[in-house]
């Protein structure tokens, strides 16, 4: 990976590339690479515990024996050269959602409001004498 990629992880800004942080909570968290003239990365890493992390080898590592136990985890990428670009039709209908989303209420854009939503329709109701429809 090429230096001086700049660095997201959950959406925070952490640096340029090569990057350390600090974590507390374990679990799957977003890394994302930006850098010109490669395609941008975006990956979820998962952060596993070690075995001195798991109940109740925790009690002793935390509690009874806090001798400073530490945790590394090492995530390598491989950019890929190119460009990221949104193509101009592509970016009027992110633009649209985005619109339909800001005017909505707390319960959502109304199905027709929003561009590109296929609204299901009831199926058609049986012709007159057709025996194939639901029996009553």
């Amino acid at each position: 990976m090429p230096s001086g990629a700049q660095c997201r992880v959950d959406g925070e800004i952490l640096g340029t590339t090569p990057v350390e942080m600090d974590f507390v909570h374990y679990g799957g968290r977003r890394v994302t690479l930006y850098l010109e003239g490669y395609l941008t990365d975006s990956r979820v890493v998962d952060l596993s515990p070690p075995w001195f992390g798991y109940f109740p080898f925790d009690i002793f590592s935390e509690v009874l024996f806090p001798i400073g136990w530490q945790d590394r985890h090492q995530v390598q990428v491989v950019m890929q050269p190119g460009l990221d670009t949104i193509s101009e039709p592509d970016l009027q209908s992110v633009l649209d959602r985005a619109e339909s989303l800001r005017r909505a209420g707390p319960e959502g854009p109304a199905l027709e409001s929003v561009p590109g939503a296929q609204k299901q329709s009831a199926p058609p109701a049986p012709a007159p004498g057709d025996k194939s429809g639901p029996k009553q």
